[in-house]
């Protein structure tokens, strides 16, 4: 089991890649399409680097991709527009085959673009919740998965073949191990529909050398309304039951930074050294509030990253780096870990932030 790790001095570079701005109802933003950013599988060969994590820029939905230095591939959710996440998926794995995909819960803003990943790959396990939701998008992964399994692939739902706590798959020298989730949310608090999927999310550890990542889906502790000192829900089953296996160098801010997550006690529990939030154009997030118990906890804003660079919707969103009337476009702000032998992971942006200027 993972013990507290010394606090590393790992390091942050900006690759000098600035976009063009292209003029859209009176304001000169940065307008991507979604093409995936090109992935080198030299960054196995010319240093020390053992796994590669990539948290794709799918707006305010969510994407991670792992690959590891010898062929193996774990994808964390697989949401997004305009197939931005299948396209990033080919972009890194190359082949066609997934070792492990986790979907953190039934929400289609996670789970877009899984019908086609499993067209197009051969997943060889699948870990998710089967929160049952009455949404299109729901039933569609529902097929996808049960054909799936009809050709081969292991299937680990939550309701029918629950995971245990520590229960791990081997990506090689790297694993992925569980750590909270389920089916149902078995508290007696009365939660709406949509809040009562984000509280069973599936939550993983990927650990690599004397790297480790949190991914966290859109686990709750919270209610907005609440104490900033205040910890509930699934969180606090989290810190509970879990405490040793939470410490980790680098933490995925759950619910993209809203505040109904990220309580206090959790983000103590967790320690991170680099916290990413996975946030874009329309739903506010990060939330300043939500943000503020990271920096409490005494993380400098330099470790903070964002996939909504420069992002301006006013209101309570952290306003760090903000450009005045910018609306964030997907694409632009992926996030890549590098996993090495031995010491710190580096945390980088894979670009520098794009130009977003008013026109007066």
């Amino acid at each position: 089991m993972h013990v507290r790790k010394p606090r590393y001095l790992a390091w942050i570079a900006l690759p000098a890649v600035i976009a063009l701005p292209h003029a859209m109802n009176g304001c000169a933003v940065a307008v991507n399409e979604p093409v995936a950013q090109s992935f080198d599988s030299a960054v196995f060969e010319t240093g020390s680097t053992g796994t590669y994590v990539r948290i794709v820029d799918v707006g305010s939905a969510l994407c991670v991709v792992t690959a590891t230095r010898d062929g193996r591939h774990f994808v964390y959710d697989a949401g997004g527009i305009d197939q931005a996440c299948l396209k990033a998926v080919r972009e890194i794995v190359g082949g066609d085959s997934i070792d492990l995909l986790v979907i953190s819960h039934s929400d289609g803003e996670h789970m877009q673009d899984v019908p086609e990943l499993l067209d197009k790959f051969t997943v060889g396990e699948i870990w998710w919740t089967e929160y049952r939701r009455p949404q299109l998008s729901y039933r569609r992964v529902v097929r996808a998965i049960a054909a799936a399994e009809q050709a081969g692939a292991r299937v680990r739902s939550l309701r029918t073949e629950p995971l245990s706590p520590g229960d791990r798959f081997r990506l090689g020298d790297a694993s992925v191990t569980f750590v909270a989730g389920g089916a149902l949310w078995r508290g007696n608090e009365e939660l709406d529909e949509e809040t009562l999927a984000k509280a069973v999310s599936l939550v993983v550890r990927l650990d690599y050398g004397d790297s480790s990542l949190l991914l966290t889906g859109d686990t709750i502790g919270r209610l907005a309304s609440w104490p900033d000192d205040q910890c509930g829900y699934a969180e606090a089953e989290m810190v509970k039951t879990q405490a040793q296996a939470l410490a980790v160098n680098v933490m995925l801010a759950p619910n993209h930074g809203a505040n109904t997550a990220g309580s206090r006690c959790l983000v103590e529990a967790v320690g991170p050294d680099w916290v990413i939030f996975t946030a874009g154009h329309g739903k506010g997030n990060p939330d300043a509030r939500a943000v503020q118990r990271y920096l409490q906890a005494g993380l400098p804003a330099d470790r903070l990253l964002r996939t909504d660079r420069s992002d301006d919707e006013g209101g309570g969103e952290w306003p760090s780096g903000v450009s005045s009337g910018c609306h964030d476009q997907p694409g632009d702000d992926d996030i890549e870990i590098l996993m090495p032998d031995r010491g710190p992971p580096v945390v980088r942006y894979l670009r520098a932030n794009d130009v977003c200027v008013i026109m007066k």
